[in-house]
């Protein structure tokens, strides 16, 4: 009976042991997860560097595989940190050769940048962009600060509202210009008023590179046609030449 108490209570202290480590275990294991947290959060930016070439073929995987692959083969403490280099990777490698043309050409697309995959997965701002790579120990790497791209974004979207206000303003210019010009060609035709030539139709009037008007004598004749009671027979002399000059009156033909 006594050995059969000091059995139970052995089975007991075990259990007791058991279930002591095991809580010691799980404790030891929350705290290195984190300790792998705010070591995450301390380390220096990650890189494109330490994601293989063959990465950016991974496309037709699902974003856990792609994940899983990448935290397997470079050991990455974090699948989203991973699938941020992916992402980044691809975006290089698609958009290289757009971004040359676009920095040559002033576009205002240069790169769509992602707050959701820079800020708020703890990666900083000026992270470097590996967009080509061979491989072996000379291995080459063109790489594009996100921080550079960002300013010349910036310029870029300068140029576009500079160049958009100017041709704005050139078109403007150019509609006064035809309007004075075409007014003065219609008052010529005999045209009665010079506020009628809001009755001119301008759509194939233009100008030409030397600031010639063309379509000016069509537009005037169309409308010659269609309101032939705003123009007068003849041209308006004080259009076409000078007035006649007359002899000007004594004081005495003034006053009666």
């Amino acid at each position: 009976m006594k050995r059969q108490q000091k059995l139970s209570l052995s089975e007991k202290g075990k259990k007791g042991a058991r279930a002591q480590q095991a809580a010691r275990r799980e404790q030891r294991e929350t705290e290195e997860v984190q300790a792998k947290a705010k070591a995450s959060m301390r380390r220096r930016p990650g890189t494109l560097a330490d994601v293989p070439p063959w990465c950016h073929l991974s496309g037709n995987r699902s974003p856990a595989e792609a994940a899983a692959e990448a935290v397997k083969a470079h050991k990455a403490s974090s699948a989203t940190d991973a699938l941020v280099l992916l992402w980044n990777l691809r975006r290089v490698a698609a958009a290289d050769a757009e971004l040359l043309a676009a920095a040559e050409t002033h576009s205002a697309e240069i790169w769509s940048e992602s707050p959701a995959n820079t800020e708020q997965n703890g990666f900083d701002q000026d992270i470097t962009l590996v967009s080509t790579h061979k491989d072996g120990r000379g291995t080459e790497l063109v790489t594009v600060k996100l921080s550079y791209v960002r300013n010349l974004r910036k310029q870029c979207e300068r140029f576009r509202l500079r160049a958009g206000e100017a041709e704005r303003t050139r078109a403007e210019t150019d509609r006064r210009l035809i309007r004075a010009e075409i007014t003065v060609a219609a008052m010529r035709a005999g045209m009665v008023d010079p506020d009628a030539w809001v009755f001119l139709d301008l759509s194939e009037v233009t100008l030409d590179s030397k600031g010639n008007l063309l379509g000016a004598k069509e537009a005037i004749d169309t409308l010659k046609r269609q309101k032939p009671h705003i123009f007068k027979t003849g041209a308006h002399k004080h259009l076409s030449q000078p007035p006649a000059a007359t002899a000007p009156g004594t004081f005495d033909e003034v006053l009666p």
